[in-house]
C-alpha cells in the first residue's frame, strides 16, 4: 500500500511539474550525468590512493 501510494503521489508531483513547467527547462537547466560520473570515479580513486599511501 505504502509503495503504491509514494508511486501515485510522484506521478502526480510529475504530471504537475509537466504541465506548469513544460520540458522546455530540460533544455536549460540539463547537465551532462555522464562527466559528473567520470569526475566522482576520478576523485574516489585519488582519495584512495592517496589515503592509501
Amino acid at each position: 500500500m505504502h509503495t503504491v501510494a509514494i508511486i501515485v503521489v510522484q506521478g502526480l508531483c510529475a504530471l504537475i511539474v509537466y504541465e506548469f513547467v513544460g520540458v522546455g527547462i530540460l533544455r536549460r537547466a540539463w547537465f551532462n550525468v555522464d562527466r559528473l560520473w567520470a569526475a566522482v570515479l576520478v576523485a574516489a580513486g585519488a582519495l584512495t590512493i592517496a589515503l592509501a599511501v
